[in-house]
């Protein structure tokens, strides 16, 4: 279970789900966190945070037609999309272990500092289905 803050800071308990396999939605978050996404923890707090913003002049609409849509479906977690950092992006923020772990430890996204550690998750890579659906959206 997951604690995940509402809108009117009641706590309400959240199951989440994790897929037990890579899927295409599943691959393409991954890709989406590599290029707006962040993992990171801040150990004197306890956070545990998964933070997705972009431009918010230019994608609102994505964020609320794709990206928001996919955390739903994936797993079972409704993100709070909205203005983020004094407004300068728009995206969403998720204090959570459980995700964290599952998109560090099984899936193999960076934690922290992603430019030096950012690679093709070896899940994805050694998926042959996967990659040829990637050559054929090229």
């Amino acid at each position: 279970m997951n604690l995940i803050k509402t809108k009117l800071g009641k706590r309400v308990r959240k199951e989440l789900i994790f897929p037990a396999s890579i899927s295409e939605d599943l691959a393409y978050i991954c890709g989406f966190m590599a290029g707006d996404g962040s993992i990171y923890t801040r150990m004197s707090k306890h956070d545990y945070i998964i933070k997705c913003v972009g431009d918010p002049k230019k994608e609102r609409e994505f964020y609320h037609q794709t990206i928001g849509p996919l955390f739903k479906e994936l797993f079972n977690l409704d993100v709070s999309i909205k203005v983020q950092d004094c407004g300068e992006t728009y995206g969403f923020v998720v204090y959570s272990k459980e995700l964290l772990t599952y998109l560090t430890e099984n899936i193999g996204l960076p934690c922290g500092k992603k430019y030096d550690s950012l690679r093709i998750p070896p899940i994805i890579q050694n998926n042959k289905q996967l990659l040829n659906w990637k050559l054929h959206t090229l």
